[in-house]
């Protein structure tokens, strides 16, 4: 509601469609989510805000390339951008493009050290790539980071499994 007063108050601004588009999307509204965010991107066509929470609605609706299209000009424009760097990781990671997806994913973890998701996608990554022992010890900092993660405890959990069975 307060980002919705905002555009009301300020309907060339950016910031406030940026997140009102952010918060629909969250609120499970993606058609009027995806509206906010393209008029944004309209209104401010580089806004690194703006294309982070684009690329990341791409992504969430299974749409990799164009998540990965939308991603990598900022990403090259903007190189100590982790997230975008995590996003673009993951939209190649989605692509089965393994290689371009670790360098992405380990840029963002090079930047934020302390980024649990961009882990998470890499131990995928290094897991996919037949290298357990690095995938195990990013999940493990996945978890001192996030405890409550079960996505990470099942998967560090599956694969000490795994490699007892060796």
């Amino acid at each position: 509601q307060l980002y919705r007063q905002g555009v009301i108050a300020d309907p060339n601004g950016v910031r406030n469609r940026v997140r009102l588009a952010r918060s629909l999307y969250h609120l499970q509204d993606p058609d009027t989510a995806f509206k906010q965010i393209q008029i944004a991107l309209s209104k401010k066509p580089g806004d690194p805000e703006g294309i982070r929470v684009f690329g990341g609605m791409l992504l969430a609706g299974g749409q990799a390339k164009q998540a990965e299209e939308a991603l990598r000009p900022l990403v090259e424009s903007s190189p100590q951008d982790g997230e975008a760097h995590r996003l673009l990781g993951v939209s190649l990671l989605a692509e089965q493009r393994f290689d371009d997806a670790r360098q992405a994913l380990q840029e963002a973890v090079d930047i934020n050290p302390r980024d649990a998701d961009a882990m998470f996608f890499l131990a995928q990554v290094e897991a996919q790539h037949q290298r357990p022992d690095k995938a195990m010890a990013l999940l493990r900092r996945v978890v001192q980071l996030t405890p409550n993660r079960t996505e990470a405890l099942t998967a560090l959990a599956e694969m000490l499994i795994g490699k007892e069975r060796f």
